[in-house]
């Protein structure tokens, strides 16, 4: 699906003026931007952070205001002015959840801010999380906060990271659906 890697916008992650990091966050068609909460949110620091669209365009937004339910949701979603949602795609949120053994497409952004589109496996779901499998062995590490879409180009969940330190075939994600908004 081609057409994620177009829904799919860097983040760019700084701390007093210093880079900090890089993640992945999307659009909903409710105007939020929704990430992993780990991306813009650091309990042991303030952090600045901002949102850079593949075009240029880039904002600030404040991670002081916490939208989320706790810190086992790991979902970030922020409410975007409408000025600054109608500069980027957005994608729907599905109405139901991919059962184990489907097939979903991720999409994230590595260090390097290229976006990536991978077709994936749902291999053991519990409750609001999920575990999916990737063929190829790889560093994931940037993919946080990525898209998790179904097979028809409706979101399912984030990206929350991998299963081990430097590469994995394993990437842990949570869902959301319409009725959840945090």
């Amino acid at each position: 699906m081609r057409e994620l890697l177009n829904i799919v916008y860097p983040i760019h992650v700084a701390n007093e003026g210093k880079d900090i990091g890089y993640g992945s966050g999307f659009i909903t068609s409710d105007k939020y931007l929704r990430t992993a909460w780990h991306v813009l949110v650091d309990p042991n620091r303030t952090l600045k952070s901002r949102i850079i669209n593949l075009n240029g365009t880039s904002f600030d937004i404040s991670p002081n205001t916490h939208n989320y339910i706790d810190y086992d949701q790991f979902e970030y979603k922020h409410e975007l002015p409408e000025n600054i949602a109608k500069q980027f795609k957005k994608i729907d949120i599905a109405n139901s959840k991919p059962k184990i053994g489907c097939a979903v497409h991720i999409a994230g952004i590595r260090n390097n801010q290229k976006p990536i589109s991978i077709i994936a496996t749902i291999i053991e779901s519990k409750y609001e999380k999920f575990l999916i499998k990737v063929p190829t062995e790889a560093d994931y590490h940037g993919f946080s906060g990525g898209l998790v879409a179904n097979t028809n180009g409706e979101a399912v969940g984030i990206i929350n990271g991998q299963l081990g330190e430097k590469s994995s075939n394993y990437i842990f994600c949570q869902f959301i659906t319409p009725d959840k908004y945090i």
